[in-house]
């Protein structure tokens, strides 16, 4: 539970961190069914559960 409150409320400085914060926030606000591997996303891989970066809208080629 401290490990899901520090990935809402800090700043996450490692990259480590940040790219875990980042796959927390996908879960929560792209898809609630997928990303459940907080700490530890090689789950979700496994178990086809990871959400992928959507690409930006300035990477798409035009």
């Amino acid at each position: 539970d401290l490990f899901h409150l520090y990935l809402h409320l800090a700043t996450p400085r490692s990259r480590l961190m940040r790219h875990l914060r980042s796959l927390h926030m996908r879960h929560h606000f792209r898809d609630d069914t997928k990303g459940f591997g907080i700490s530890a996303p090689y789950w979700d891989e496994l178990f086809g559960t990871s959400i992928a970066r959507q690409p930006r809208s300035n990477d798409l080629a035009t």
